[in-house]
């Protein structure tokens, strides 16, 4: 019989990544907790797509992102 598929493709994200979604919530759930506020810095320890993805949500909303990223 006929099936309705549904498909999630995290390669049409923003940044084509998966974790485009986990910043997303990442910085909903600090905001929701009072841990972010307007203005305020996010800095992460990533060696890539977390931190693109903090980027492409944190700074549309204001926010200053300092990225530690790895020299290896």
């Amino acid at each position: 019989g006929k099936c309705r598929l549904f498909i999630k493709l995290e390669s049409q994200n923003p940044g084509g990544s998966i974790k485009d979604r986990i910043a997303l919530s990442m910085i909903a759930a600090a905001e929701k907790q009072g841990r972010l506020k307007p203005g305020g810095t996010i800095v992460e320890a990533t060696a890539g797509n977390t931190g693109l993805g903090l980027a492409q949500v944190g700074i549309p909303k204001g926010y200053r992102i300092i990225l530690v990223v790895p020299d290896k």
